[in-house]
């Protein structure tokens, strides 16, 4: 522990240059990764390392030539991506219980912890996981080596701060993987390395092994189904392509999706028009979120097309509450006349209904639940499909 920790804590400057390209490809992929920022302050605090003016402009400027790209996309569109974000936070004016933002970081950490290391019982996991926090402090004689992996595995902490959606998702705590491994690697070390603990170290390292093979055994083998990807094939796509068109037997029809990335349709939008259109020689229309940051090969359901489709994809990368909200908004104008699977994509073929009193709920939502939903609605409205543009 003391020697990984000492290689990360050396000192070279050229890591602020290094941090900063990762930063720049951070904010590429997700904008609200730029709360990373706060980060610099915190470690420039903890460790207090006197850094020349060279590498700190020189950080700069690769931070802002690798992110030009992105400013002259945000000018293109009129900064969407930025005014979205800061019309997020001023829409976080209801106050949040605190408990219910720390509790929200536990529960997901903890879901870390049940896919890595044991999947049998979260509590048990949970509380070995804080033992193996205290136990490397407390034996750690260099205390100021371990602030940066403390550092490292509270980095997504500031996220929960928040009521946003994608703290819901199963990669939201990616980026800490590397520092839960080595908390855990390094209490199963020191255990084994005191002759009186060394049965206990044993144990351990034994049950995690069950436990993964056991979790294997319990997702058919499906290992990626564990990780951010989704299980998504073309054959199973196309199936469901062709089950749309038959079902609306060769009639107009409207398609929605709950997809990742969110309110993006680009890969539908490119079935339908290489592999659809081609075979039944017309287009579905869209009746999802409006499309500014890509290219959509379908129109509008400006005129509202009695046949809708919902198609939504593995829930692995999505917030988990984009499917339920979808679904809750969807019941509010629609009814659900039929719910297929291909592979791992579930799709509902829905029938829009003006008469009210012929809707009904196809979800069992507490009330719990339909308050989240309305909260996150009132928040961002795209978790639905739109009937007016």
């Amino acid at each position: 522990m003391v020697n990984f920790s000492n290689r990360l804590l050396q000192k070279k400057q050229s890591g602020l240059i290094i941090s900063s390209i990762g930063l720049a490809l951070s904010i590429h992929l997700n904008v609200y990764l730029g709360y990373l920022l706060i980060l610099y302050p915190i470690l420039y605090l903890v460790f207090n390392k006197k850094i020349d003016a060279q590498p700190i402009v020189a950080s700069i400027l690769v931070f802002i030539f690798l992110l030009s790209t992105f400013l002259i996309a945000e000018l293109k569109f009129r900064f969407i991506a930025i005014t979205s974000l800061l019309s997020y936070l001023l829409h976080q004016s209801s106050p949040t219980m605190i408990a219910d933002n720390i509790s929200n970081y536990i529960q997901s950490m903890v879901r870390v912890l049940y896919y890595s290391f044991f999947s049998f019982n979260n509590f048990i996991i949970f509380l070995i996981f804080i033992f193996f926090l205290f136990y490397i402090y407390k034996t750690e004689r260099h205390k100021k080596n371990l602030y940066f992996l403390y550092i490292w595995l509270f980095s997504t902490l500031p996220l929960f701060a928040f009521r946003a959606a994608v703290v819901d998702s199963y990669t939201i705590h990616t980026s800490v993987f590397g520092a839960v491994t080595v908390f855990f690697a390094g209490g199963i070390v020191r255990l084994m390395s005191t002759k009186k603990l060394k049965p206990i170290g044993i144990m351990l390292l034994f049950l995690f092994l069950i436990s993964n093979l056991y979790l294997f055994a319990k997702e058919n083998y499906l290992n990626n189904k564990l990780l951010a990807y989704q299980l998504m094939l073309l054959k199973d796509e196309k199936k469901l392509i062709d089950y749309t068109y038959l079902s609306a037997g060769k009639s107009p029809f409207s398609i929605c999706s709950v997809s990742n990335p969110l309110f993006i349709n680009t890969l539908w939008s490119t079935l339908y028009k290489i592999y659809g259109e081609k075979k039944y020689g017309y287009l579905p229309v869209w009746a999802g979120q409006k499309q500014y940051l890509n290219k959509s090969y379908l129109d509008y359901d400006t005129t509202h097309v009695k046949t809708r489709y919902l198609i939504i994809e593995p829930e692995i990368g999505i917030p988990l509450i984009a499917k339920k909200a979808t679904i809750y908004a969807e019941d509010q104008v629609s009814i659900l006349e039929e719910e297929k699977k291909f592979g791992d994509l579930i799709i509902q073929k829905r029938r829009l209904e003006n008469n009210k009193q012929l809707l009904k709920s196809s979800q069992n939502l507490s009330l719990e639940e339909i308050q989240s939903i309305n909260i996150t609605n009132k928040i961002d409205p795209r978790y639905t499909c739109f009937i007016d543009y």
